[in-house]
């Protein structure tokens, strides 16, 4: 899997099928936690147990996140989030 979007001025991470990687609480970005990176998301997401492979999905050879929110996000949140 490929991630777009920021990760792509970064470089490219390969983090194989995605399905031994879990999005908010394993180490796969920047050697940090999404969950230690974005305390606030993690404390209302949706995908809080599930993998890489469980949060997006391939549509025409483009990664779209998937990601599940138990209230609206704020303007500022939509911002962490993009």
């Amino acid at each position: 899997m490929v991630c777009g979007n920021d990760f792509e001025d970064k470089g490219r991470r390969v983090v194989g099928d995605g399905k031994e990687i879990k999005f908010w609480k394993d180490k796969w970005v920047d050697n940090e936690s999404l969950k230690q990176k974005f305390p606030r998301l993690f404390s209302f997401s949706l995908n809080i147990g599930r993998t890489l492979s469980q949060v997006g999905v391939w549509n025409d050879n483009y990664w779209l996140w998937k990601l599940g929110w138990r209230r609206a996000l704020f303007v500022w949140e939509s911002s962490q989030v993009d």
